[in-house]
């Protein structure tokens, strides 16, 4: 039996692209929200149903493959169906795979080709969210031996659920605290077991996520190579109160001289990260909650007002020149001794004793290059060390250090 070539699964690829809404706000919706409230409805495709105007189809028919020989994934989802509540409709599982180009051999499985999607999914950026579902399975197929004798029912079928970041190859987020679905998204439905399974995965959306919304997809084609003898059922699939609820979480509100510096909406059980806040002339040592220094390792349980903790930024100590050297024609190599908890140096130098039209050179290194010195010149030079506040500006030595001379080569 023939069936389509790998590239030809990668060609396809744009079947499976999903739309992307606009950025969430900002502001959390409350714990316990079904996220899904204004959605409508769950989209099916499948290849021989066409929903994809044909694409998926037609490629294959190019190879040329043959329909219901070489390929047969068709299904849809049902008359009625809402956005918590759908039965797709599996009129033949298929026999879609992914093989090796120049050996005929299947590489991987492509249940891609018979899909249940739902778009535009509203989430916060760094929020955790529950996806819960009760599922079952209608989906059956003949079991036949060597000879294509009947000898049984094939009742098992593995479908593929992914939650996705839409776009640029719809990234799968992961999927914790599961049960009834691996991390991997892979649910096993067995149809001789007439009651529906309940199935619940917790995703989190990343903190720097921008786009506002994800995806979520049932894939529900054959795994030809991982479950051969699944392929070809038929059946229905029961997917009933699907939602998706905005997990808890925490306000903390970052506090300096009274105002609200930052605020931050933290997942219950999480950590918080720090604020990097600014003052000109201080240093933050850090954050107070109720009067006690915050400790950032924390567990987040309860709502926070973090309020910063300052020092005047301390003026680094007079440094010391340990030399002044002209070895090349027109430059001077200032050395100085290394100060401790300093960021830099600056080294002022002038024609003048008295420093008048001085030039300045910073550097974070303790050895300085002066060039373009004037041959035959005497040349005075003084240094200070700087270290920065929490808003980046430089805090000096109070006073420079003793002056030194050197004659320019």
């Amino acid at each position: 039996m023939r069936l389509f070539k790998k590239t030809m699964a990668v060609a396809l690829a744009s079947v499976m692209t999903i739309g992307m809404a606009g950025v969430a706000s900002a502001a959390p919706v409350p714990a316990g929200t079904n996220v899904l409230a204004g959605l409508t409805q769950w989209t099916s495709f499948s290849v021989c149903t066409r929903e994809d105007g044909g694409v998926w189809e037609e490629a294959l028919k190019a190879i040329p493959q043959t329909k219901g020989v070489d390929y047969a994934t068709e299904g849809y989802i049902t008359a009625g169906s809402t956005v918590s509540n759908f039965d797709f409709f599996v009129i033949n599982s298929g026999w879609d795979g992914e093989y090796n180009k120049l050996t005929n051999e299947l590489v991987n499985d492509n249940p891609w080709g018979m899909t249940a999607t739902l778009e535009n999914v509203p989430v916060e950026a760094g929020r955790n969210y529950t996806i819960s579902f009760d599922i079952s399975s209608t989906l059956k197929a003949n079991k036949k031996d060597a000879l294509g004798n009947k000898i049984g029912d094939i009742t098992t079928k593995h479908i593929l659920f992914k939650a996705y970041k839409p776009g640029n190859g719809d990234e799968a987020l992961e999927l914790t605290s599961t049960s009834n679905i691996t991390s991997d998204g892979y649910i096993t439905l067995d149809s001789s077991k007439k009651e529906s399974m309940k199935v619940s995965a917790v995703i989190n959306v990343p903190k720097d996520y921008k786009k506002g919304n994800i995806g979520l997809k049932f894939a529900l084609g054959a795994f030809l190579k991982t479950y051969a003898d699944e392929i070809g059922m038929a059946g229905y699939i029961h997917v009933n109160n699907f939602v998706v609820t905005a997990n808890k979480q925490y306000t903390v509100n970052f506090v300096s001289q009274n105002k609200t510096m930052s605020t931050k909406y933290v997942n219950e059980g999480e950590k918080v990260d720090t604020f990097a806040a600014k003052r000109k002339g201080y240093t933050l040592v850090g954050y107070t909650a109720n009067g006690v220094l915050y400790n950032f390792n924390s567990l987040v349980s309860s709502d926070l007002t973090l309020v910063a903790k300052w020092k005047k930024t301390a003026a680094p100590a007079k440094v010391k020149i340990a030399s002044v050297k002209s070895k090349s024609a027109k430059k001077a190599v200032v050395s100085l001794k290394k100060a401790k908890n300093v960021k830099g140096y600056a080294v002022q130098y002038s024609t003048n004793s008295k420093f008048k039209g001085a030039k300045q050179k910073t550097s974070k290194k303790t050895k300085i290059i002066l060039k373009k010195l004037k041959s035959g010149s005497i040349v005075y030079v003084r240094a200070k060390a700087y270290t920065t506040d929490s808003a980046d500006n430089k805090v000096f030595s109070k006073k420079w250090s003793a002056k030194k001379l050197v004659v320019v080569k």
